[in-house]
This record gives C-alpha cells, sequence and structure tokens, in this order.
C-alpha cells in the first residue's frame, strides 16, 4: 500500500481518484489496525460513483462497523477536492452551503443497513474529507450545526494518518 505525503494528496484533482486510491484504503486500513474486524463485519463502500446513491443519501462513501459492545454503528463519509473554505473563494462543490445541505441530508437518510442487510437506519457520524485544507472559520461553521459526531480531515491529517499507521505495523503495506 502507498503512503501518501500531504503534497501527493493536495496534488489530486479528480474527485473519484482521490476517493478511491487515498480515502479508501486509509479507511480499510484504519478499521482493520483498530480492531473492529475482531467484532465481526465492519463494511467500507463507496456510494459516490454512482450518483443516484450520492444524491439520494449525501455522502460518498459508507462505513459500517459493530463497536467494542456490539452496537453496529454507520458512518458517512464526504470527499471533496481542493480547500474549503468559508467565502467567496469557494467553487459550487466545495461551498459551504452545499456542503452543509449534503451533511443534512446524510443525518436524515434511512437505508438498510448494509452490516445485517435489515432494518432501516441512520448514519451516527459524519466525516468530511478534502484533499486541500479546510479553513478555520469554515471548521468553526461546521461545528455550530450541532451534529453529533461531526469530523473534518484535510490533506494534512490524512497524511498524518498514514504516516502513523505505516509506523505501527508495515505488514498491512506488503502485497
Amino acid at each position: 500500500m502507498k503512503i501518501y505525503t500531504k503534497s501527493e494528496i493536495e496534488s489530486y484533482t479528480d474527485e473519484d481518484k482521490f476517493t478511491e486510491e487515498v480515502v479508501l484504503p486509509l479507511i480499510n486500513l484504519v478499521f482493520g489496525m483498530s480492531g473492529f474486524s475482531n467484532n465481526g463485519v465492519f463494511k467500507v463502500e463507496y456510494w459516490g460513483k454512482n450518483k443516484r446513491l450520492e444524491g439520494l443519501y449525501g455522502f460518498d462513501v459508507y462505513c459500517g462497523y459493530y463497536d467494542h459492545f456490539h452496537k453496529s454503528k454507520h458512518i458517512a463519509v464526504q470527499c471533496k477536492i481542493g480547500n474549503i473554505t468559508l467565502g467567496s473563494n469557494a467553487t459550487l462543490k466545495s461551498s459551504i452551503e452545499t456542503i452543509k445541505n449534503q451533511i443534512d441530508k446524510s443525518y436524515k437518510a434511512e437505508f438498510t443497513s448494509p452490516l445485517d442487510h435489515k432494518s432501516p437506519v441512520k448514519i451516527d457520524g459524519f466525516c468530511l474529507v478534502t484533499s486541500g485544507s479546510i479553513g478555520q472559520t469554515a471548521r468553526d461553521y461546521f461545528r455550530r450545526l450541532s451534529y453529533t459526531n461531526l469530523d473534518c480531515m484535510d490533506a494534512n491529517e490524512l497524511a498524518f494518518l498514514y504516516k502513523k499507521y505505516s509506523l505501527v505495523d508495515q505488514r498491512f503495506f506488503k502485497k
């Protein structure tokens, strides 16, 4: 598995490639290293390629797992390219209003749990991930939305996690 640096992450210009090459491998690595697989199934599915699903639920990546008390948890991940700022510099896809609408839609959506294919569930958390930076005013804005478990990760944080998990156990990076 490739270990990405901040500058490599920042160089992405295609959201699908960024999601497939950087975000999904990191999520699988973090879940695997955190012991969630010891509690049963954990699932990571890329729903963003199917724009109908993304439009319906408001997120690109679904992460489902059983916590240490064997309770199912469902996390939505929305991936963006470039910097996320509060102000007129934002593009339509990375504007605060667009992202806020995606967050709202994600927390309201009900879907059949991919973990057990049973009852309808809602997400327990949301993570906004970008290949650029997330300005402090944007972070403050998202924090004021008062959603539970709303996290933001930028290129710097992604690179840190790649480095951290590469140091923990090199065997996960061997093909």
